[in-house]
């Protein structure tokens, strides 16, 4: 009996001690995979952050040289853009000075404008030939038709400025207007005075 009962202890001491040696290898086992693991996280988040220093960096510098190339794109597209207006401009004008001119040409050399100007030029022909027969001079001729061509530009030059003009405070107002609101305001001022 005492032999089974020392037995039984030597088995319930070797189980302990196997239950300890087991649990201490345990211990070290996941002691050595948590540095493991701890240290591979560490290397991860390191790598990480450098990743991310290295992108931000990088993409500022692209950002950068974006600004810059989009600086001298601008300019470029602005340049472009103003070029090509101003030959559109000059083309389109260019195009149409064309057509006055052929309208002009077509106007002057055939139909009734042609008719009515040889017909003009031969009488005022006519009529120096007249004057010269009564005694005056061609230089005296000419002349009067100078004066006579200034006098009629100033004239119309001064009926369209009293026209469009009110010469009081010269604002720019049609004279016809200026008269309508005048007798506009005369009209009421009569139907107040009859009330």
């Amino acid at each position: 009996m005492r032999r089974c009962l020392d037995r039984m202890q030597f088995f319930d001491q070797a189980k302990a001690f196997q239950h300890w040696q087991q649990q201490m290898i345990s211990m070290k086992t996941r002691a050595q995979e948590n540095k493991g693991h701890s240290a591979g996280n560490l290397a991860h988040i390191l790598a990480r952050l450098v990743k991310r220093r290295l992108a931000s960096a990088l993409q500022s510098l692209r950002l950068r040289t974006e600004r810059r190339d989009f600086k001298r794109k601008f300019l470029k597209r602005m340049f472009m853009h103003s070029a090509a207006n101003r030959k559109r401009y000059f083309w389109d004008r260019w195009k149409n000075l064309v057509r006055c001119e052929e309208i002009a040409a077509d106007v002057n050399t055939e139909g009734e404008v042609v008719m009515k100007r040889n017909q003009l030029a031969r009488q005022s022909q006519q009529m120096q030939r007249q004057l010269v027969k009564l005694g005056y001079t061609p230089q005296f001729i000419t002349a009067y038709l100078e004066n006579k061509a200034v006098k009629q530009r100033a004239d119309m030059q001064r009926g369209i400025i009293t026209l469009f003009f009110k010469n009081s405070d010269f604002s720019i107002v049609p004279k016809a207007f200026n008269q309508l609101k005048a007798y506009v305001q005369r009209r009421k001022q009569a139907k107040r005075r009859a009330i």
